[in-house]
């Protein structure tokens, strides 16, 4: 990638990968207003509020380079993957990022390696539902325990 990276880099990419089709879904995510997009697409400084929301919906982009200046716009691409290793392959943006490229039929990764992957995430989802499931019937039992106790 070209050392000089602009904001609308990131957006083209974010919508390469199939996170964003538009800028009203970067400003839905991100809860930054359209006229700041607008803002920071013509070079203007970005506030460290919006870095970090921007982190927080798109953690693949490394948005401290629209502050810094210095950088990669991928995360994955910055030599500092020793001091940040959620970063490196394996990692769960790296994971959340090939998700999307394989949701978007646009992954490089063996089949294989796509088929791990989504069983990976399938086995994650089905933990989420049963702690959910577990949630709900105890709920459930304290509020039949209330109404038998007349409350």
């Amino acid at each position: 990638m070209p050392e000089n990276h602009t904001f609308d880099s990131a957006i083209d990419y974010l919508k390469k990968v199939g996170e964003i089709s538009s800028i009203k879904d970067l400003t839905e995510k991100t809860g930054i207003n359209r006229d700041r997009i607008n803002y920071l697409r013509d070079g203007k400084t970005i506030r460290k509020e919006e870095v970090e929301a921007l982190n927080l919906a798109f953690p693949v982009i490394y948005w401290d380079l629209f502050a810094t200046g210095k950088g990669a716009l991928l995360r994955a691409d910055n030599n500092n993957l020793v001091e940040e290793p959620q970063n490196i392959y394996g990692s769960d943006a790296w994971k959340k990022a090939e998700l999307l490229l394989i949701k978007n039929g646009k992954s490089k990764l063996p089949i294989e390696q796509r088929e791990e992957l989504l069983i990976e995430r399938l086995h994650e989802v089905e933990q989420n539902l049963l702690e959910i499931h577990e949630i709900n019937n105890k709920g459930m039992i304290d509020t039949l325990k209330d109404m038998l106790r007349g409350k």
